[in-house]
């Protein structure tokens, strides 16, 4: 399959396959049932060595309310543009989703063996490489395949280097700061999502601004009124966005190697066993009782 627009007045062949999609739905319930109950078995134990009983309901609360956010932004873009392109779209990012945990996953595990330097390396070479051959390779009517084979990639790359990474912050505190280190950790990673989201989004918004579209323009074709544009009008918005796009993917290849060239310089450190960690909390318990 290749992602090219269709031309001016031609219509898509319409094609069913109900198994398959009966298939990827049963599918996707699966996976939605099956993360929801690795989080309720999880959390009375993470709650019981960690604290806080009085914030349990709120971490369903906010996996309810983030599925509830995204089905009207979802619902409207498919109003707009069909199911179907909604549906491929979604298909090109959401192996991104699939990658990260398998290579979380395998790398917790593996971390006793290697230590955090390894796959920390490795996990942000995999994603520089990924985020180079995204800017370099996705473009009109390159196969679905492309995309969706390089968000894997950069998934494991990320999952390979996250749970070391916030594993080696927790261990270079004590127990009791171990607490306030990972929300530091997740406070910093929000505030760089956020960040980039926004610098991102103004690169994009600048190439619809240079593309000398009158104003208003783009807001008409996100509207009912996008069939009454002209064919010239809607080709230069066209044009505006695949360049905005293109300066986003380069731009995001720019931050995984700079991330990549940050990790060459993490120390050579070893995983403390379980015997060691409760060696040094009894240190500290007895340093405090003196």
């Amino acid at each position: 399959m290749r992602l090219k627009p269709f031309a001016s007045g031609e219509a898509p062949a319409r094609t069913t396959n109900r198994p398959l999609t009966v298939l990827a739905l049963l599918l996707g319930l699966f996976l939605a049932a099956m993360e929801m109950t690795v989080v309720s078995t999880a959390m009375p134990t993470a709650v019981g060595d960690l604290g806080g009983v009085h914030l349990y309901a709120w971490v369903f609360a906010a996996y309810m309310l983030t599925m509830t956010v995204t089905l009207p932004i979802h619902g409207k873009l498919a109003d707009l543009y069909g199911r179907k392109p909604v549906m491929i779209a979604g298909s090109a990012i959401a192996p991104l989703s699939i990658g990260w945990p398998i290579a979380s996953t395998l790398s917790g595990r593996l971390l006793p063996r290697i230590g955090y330097r390894a796959p920390i390396r490795g996990g942000l070479g995999v994603a520089a490489c990924a985020a180079l051959l995204l800017a370099f390779l996705v473009r009109p009517g390159v196969d679905l395949w492309v995309p969706q084979g390089l968000t894997f990639l950069y998934g494991l790359g990320l999952g390979f280097a996250n749970t070391p990474l916030l594993i080696a912050v927790q261990s270079s505190v004590p127990w009791e700061r171990r607490g306030i280190a990972t929300a530091s950790t997740m406070f910093s990673r929000t505030i760089g999502g956020t960040l980039s989201v926004g610098i991102l989004g103004g690169i994009l918004a600048a190439a619809l601004l240079g593309s000398g579209a009158p104003a208003g323009t783009v807001d008409r074709l996100l509207g009912p009124g996008r069939d009454l544009l002209p064919p010239a009008v809607v080709r230069s918005i066209s044009v505006a966005l695949q360049s905005g796009m293109e300066r986003i993917l380069w731009a995001v290849a720019a931050i995984a190697i700079a991330a990549f060239a940050a990790s060459l310089f993490f120390p050579a450190l070893r995983v403390p066993t379980r015997e060691q960690e409760i060696a040094a909390s009894q240190d500290q318990g007895t340093g405090r009782g003196r």
